[in-house]
């Protein structure tokens, strides 16, 4: 399920270059419909999977952190 979405956010961000958003906006707007009743926690690994390879930024905005595409780095695929 990881791999998966794990998918689904580099195809959205490889689509909306300039996407950011919490780990639940992400899972309510980014994921597939059918996605969408994923654990937030397997979202959340996802895209820390993601920032450990360099794909998506993390930024802390206030109490609560908001993802989106590390600048410079080409979406995989």
């Amino acid at each position: 399920m990881l791999n998966a979405i794990t998918l689904e956010i580099e195809r959205h961000l490889a689509e909306n270059r300039g996407a950011a958003d919490s780990a639940e906006g992400i899972r309510a707007w980014w994921l597939p419909a059918r996605m969408r009743g994923v654990p937030l926690e397997h979202v959340i690994e996802a895209l820390e999977r993601l920032k450990d390879a360099g794909v998506v930024k993390k930024t802390q905005v206030g109490v609560g952190y908001v993802y989106g595409a590390a600048p410079g780095t080409p979406t995989r695929h």
